[in-house]
């Protein structure tokens, strides 16, 4: 295994074959889930809509009232 400086930033990666996600410094040799050895890598600004950047949080909706 290669070592790897801090300062190097997470990259995220989505298995090609099953779709399996892995935040990792460097491409991981094969997936833990199907053993595919494909990687894509996910560009930083498309993790922006799966964080849920633009949901409103449950405060601003009224959930949090509504639990209460």
């Amino acid at each position: 295994m290669a070592v790897y400086e801090e300062r190097t930033p997470l990259t995220q990666f989505r298995c090609a074959r099953c779709g399996y996600g892995a935040s990792c410094r460097a491409a991981p040799v094969r997936c833990p889930m199907c053993a595919g050895s494909a990687w894509n890598l996910i560009p930083p600004a498309s993790l922006v809509p799966d964080l849920g950047a633009a949901t409103p949080l449950a405060r601003e909706t009224g959930a949090a009232a509504r639990r209460a």
